[in-house]
């Protein structure tokens, strides 16, 4: 279900608290809801946030664009101090869902922030239809590209991922988008089942310059693990033939980390939160 639009008061939402706070001051969000489905990601802790639970429809059903969007932000960063404002999009929807092929607001909001850039913007998505703005983001100043590939077995991305593209698809993406000299790294987030070749595909994805975060349940949803539990990941794991991988994901996701290190560094390894909070260095000159 999708509403046709809405307009808003403000673009930005100040960060005062929370799993962003840390590194960023503000988020933006193009649209309230989601369109990925009712069973496009299951693990997605905004299902169990106030705007998932009490929304229109079931979350993954219904989406709203919100129209003035990239207008309000024009006005909002036009100020001196917008110039040190740290910008995490989106922190509560994907900004590459489905609906911004036809709507464009994602698109709109990345040409105002090459009109007026800020300090840091991170974009963070699971959609291949950020590579429609490469041409943008490669202009933007000060610019970060996050890609979310949460495992590289199909099977569990059939049942835990559906409607995202396959794990090599991201993984291409992203090597595509490090050759268009866009700051990209690599999110695991949540950490889900993978094959022992994990490590080196996600090492060659990001090759010489991109970075890789590893999040787990307990540390990336924003209640030490609580709206995971409500959202049954541990069953639903278990169910899939992994028993006691909700339970242990954190020593799953030490062991990955650990074996990234040695392929990348551990500069360019980093933990859940502190690592979403640190800036890339650009690839630009």
């Amino acid at each position: 279900m999708t509403r046709d639009s809405t307009t808003v008061k403000q673009a930005l939402t100040h960060q005062k608290g929370g799993f962003l706070a840390s590194g960023f001051t503000h988020t933006l969000n193009p649209y309230k809801g989601c369109g990925f489905g009712r069973t496009g990601c299951p693990f997605c802790y905004v299902r169990e946030s106030p705007a998932g639970r009490f929304g229109p429809a079931l979350w993954g059903e219904w989406v709203v664009p919100k129209t003035n969007i990239a207008e309000l932000l024009a006005q909002e960063l036009r100020t001196s101090k917008a110039r040190q404002y740290r910008i995490f999009m989106s922190s509560a929807t994907d900004p590459y869902q489905p609906i911004e092929a036809r709507v464009g607001l994602s698109r709109k909001c990345l040409e105002v922030f090459q009109a007026f850039p800020v300090a840091w913007l991170a974009v963070q998505t699971r959609s291949l239809l950020v590579r429609r703005d490469f041409d943008l983001l490669a202009q933007v100043p000060c610019v970060s590209l996050n890609v979310s590939i949460e495992t590289d077995l199909l099977d569990v991305h059939q049942r835990f991922s559906p409607s995202s593209a396959q794990p090599e698809r991201r993984l291409q993406l992203v090597r595509e988008a490090l050759s268009h000299g866009i700051a990209t790294q690599i999110t695991v987030a949540p950490i889900l089942p993978h094959s022992p070749a994990f490590t080196e595909k996600l090492a060659g994805a990001v090759g010489a310059y991109g970075r890789v975060i590893v999040d787990t349940f307990f540390d990336g949803d924003g209640s030490r693990g609580l709206r995971s539990a409500k959202l049954g990941m541990s069953a639903a794991l278990a169910e899939a033939g992994f028993p006691g991988w909700f339970e242990r994901c954190r020593e799953h996701a030490r062991t990955l980390m650990s074996s990234l290190i040695l392929f990348l560094g551990s500069n360019r390894v980093l933990w859940s939160a502190e690592g979403f909070a640190t800036c890339p260095p650009s690839t630009k000159e």
